[in-house]
């Protein structure tokens, strides 16, 4: 029994000091989240500006009012950034360069480093989009940018995070292409805009044509980023979320069955080139 406390406690330092040294070296790079976070504030923008046209002539779109809209788009843009990753990047350079390497000699799974570091970068994100979001948020919206049932927040986190592990997963398998492929970035560039199209960041379910909705349902980006901002605005109600949360938990099951093989085969590939 000794020996299997010390052995856990042995791994968990580990877990612990990378924590640390991730978090230290994020700080570091807080600059290139802002630049980031401005990218993607942008966006946010140009969609007020394109929904207060599009409410120019009207009251209500969809079941939306146009502070209801404004309210939605705010809300699912902060909640991606805590759900949506891409280490698949890091993945592909460490492969390519040869840097995967030395990370292969150290007593610490590199998934597991990689998903860490990745979610320990998002987590310094989402202090400074709360801060940058509500300002903004603040500007355009006044009072109506509080959310009027706090407790809501409790019961999506769940979702959030299980969204937030399959994002992990999929990206980890992205980027273990480059294990197989010279240049594996464009599969990337798909995801990006796989979400951006079905994640409901921009327009909300019930704006879309029946065919695209039917798409969304099945794919669970929207299920971890659209509708968690609808029951924030009140355009859904507690009871979806069971099945969101089953809906996401599968395919998050799915990737870890897959994500687990593909690594290993992949390093099995693996040939240390570059430096």
């Amino acid at each position: 029994m000794w020996r299997i406390i010390k052995c856990y406690s042995k791994d968990m330092n580990k877990v612990f000091n990378v924590l640390r040294l991730q978090l230290a070296v994020t700080f570091a790079y807080r600059g290139t989240i802002l630049f980031w976070l401005l990218i993607h504030m942008i966006g946010f923008i140009v969609m007020y500006a394109f929904w207060t046209a599009v409410f120019s002539d009207r009251e209500s779109f969809n079941g939306f009012m146009l502070t209801s809209m404004l309210q939605y788009i705010l809300f699912a843009n902060i909640i991606r950034e805590f759900v949506l990753v891409a280490p698949e990047y890091e993945i592909n350079n460490d492969i390519r360069s040869g840097k995967l390497s030395s990370y292969l000699l150290r007593p610490f799974s590199y998934p597991l480093h990689i998903i860490l570091s990745s979610s320990l970068w998002h987590l310094v994100e989402i202090f400074f989009a709360l801060l940058l979001y509500g300002l903004v948020g603040y500007l355009i919206l006044g009072n109506s940018i509080w959310i009027s049932e706090p407790q809501l927040l409790l019961y999506i986190l769940p979702l959030l995070f299980i969204g937030h592990i399959f994002c992990s997963l999929l990206s980890l398998i992205l980027g273990s292409l480059a294990f197989w492929l010279t240049e594996a970035s464009a599969f990337f560039y798909y995801k990006d805009i796989l979400i951006l199209l079905s994640a409901g960041l921009f327009f909300p379910r019930a704006t879309t044509p029946l065919w695209f909705q039917q798409i969304m349902d099945v794919l669970p980006f929207y299920s971890c980023i659209g509708l968690p901002a609808e029951i924030l605005v009140h355009k859904s109600t507690i009871e979806t979320l069971l099945p969101a949360l089953a809906h996401v938990s599968l395919w998050t099951l799915l990737l870890l069955i897959i994500a687990y093989p593909v690594w290993k085969h992949g390093i099995k590939k693996y040939e240390a080139v570059g430096n």
